[in-house]
């Protein structure tokens, strides 16, 4: 595959708004590092701003993240205020605290889908999250969601305690009438040391599983996932609708609750503040994004691959290991380092 110009949007599809540094669970996973709310987060009148440039800057997906984001005492109201903008609003929930009437807000706000984090059977979901007892209640969450008729969807984040449960999970979650599985993965930033990490040859073997259980069980639940390396396995993946690999700076962009617009809610490298610039000047003229976007800028074995400008690695796994997003990324199967000396070429799945 040669290098070629990707097609690269003027403003981000989908952002994530991390309302609140705020959570009261401890995730062993969590890239927020999230725990306490801080003293500065966006006010009321500033996140409903925020919406404003987003909507005016034509970003019409955001996903409300954390954080958990339902302890945030105005999330109703600027969930509010966004949908009236025009834009598509989902919520990101552990699912501790969400009752009927908590669904029901959330509906009458206009949120568009509800996602509940799973991270695999019970006694490993409540040792990651480090809450006995919270894959009971995220369990009711989604039962109470599903019932409600809102899109609901459960997240599962792979790592060194759950990687083996990916099926697990799937079967669960269908059982549940949930509507969409989201594969996530473990990025070394925030709480996710790299103890938690996989070797290549494992995510390779995750991703694998992955898209096998997706084509056998497609017509059961809808599947998604942010796994740029995807197209390692299957080219043609390549070929998908807006597929742009890495979409860090690109096709997605994160708001902290501080009002700092950064490249991915996976890479914390702060590109400006909202209380500083206007989301659209941060977006055209930060340099952080600028180089993102620019591939031949990536440095290492992600800078000379072959499928640099369809997969691009994960940024945020790069700046995890090194502390810079434009270096190699160290979990790419393709690095030579990784194989000792093995064919490195593609496989299929």
């Amino acid at each position: 595959m040669s290098h070629r110009p990707r097609f690269v949007p003027e403003f981000p599809y989908h952002v994530v708004w991390l309302a609140t540094n705020g959570c009261n669970a401890r995730c062993v996973h969590c890239s927020s590092d999230a725990a306490k709310p801080w003293p500065d987060e966006l006010s009321t009148a500033e996140a409903k701003e925020m919406f404003d440039q987003l909507a005016a800057a034509g970003v019409f997906d955001v996903a409300v993240s954390g954080g958990e984001p339902l302890t945030r005492r105005d999330i109703f109201e600027v969930i509010e205020h966004a949908s009236a903008q025009g834009i598509r609003i989902g919520v990101g929930s552990n699912g501790s605290t969400i009752t009927p009437a908590t669904v029901n807000r959330l509906r009458d706000c206009g949120v568009d889908r509800l996602q509940i984090s799973i991270d695999g059977i019970e006694a490993t979901h409540d040792r990651a999250r480090r809450w006995p007892g919270l894959y009971r209640r995220a369990a009711t969450a989604i039962a109470t969601s599903v019932a409600a008729g809102i899109h609901t969807h459960v997240c599962f984040t792979a790592h060194r305690l759950n990687w083996t449960e990916i099926e697990d999970v799937i079967e669960v979650a269908i059982g549940w009438g949930v509507r969409r599985f989201n594969l996530s993965r473990l990025v070394p930033v925030g709480r996710g040391d790299q103890t938690l990490d996989l070797t290549p040859g494992e995510w390779r073997e995750v991703m694998v599983q992955f898209e096998c259980i997706r084509r056998k069980r497609a017509s059961e639940i809808e599947f998604s996932t942010h796994l740029a390396q995807l197209v390692l396995l299957d080219e043609k993946l390549d070929c998908g609708a807006g597929f742009i690999g890495c979409q860090a700076g690109i096709g997605q962009g994160c708001i902290d609750a501080r009002g700092n617009v950064l490249p991915c809610v996976m890479l914390p490298v702060i590109a400006g503040n909202l209380r500083e610039h206007e989301f659209e000047t941060i977006w055209r003229s930060s340099p952080v994004l600028a180089a993102l976007r620019d591939r031949s800028r990536l440095k290492g074995v992600c800078g000379t691959c072959s499928f640099r400008d369809a997969c691009g690695g994960c940024r945020g796994v790069a700046f995890g290991y090194t502390g810079d997003y434009l270096e190699t990324d160290p979990r790419c199967w393709l690095v030579p380092k990784n194989h000792e000396g093995e064919c490195h070429e593609r496989r299929s799945a």
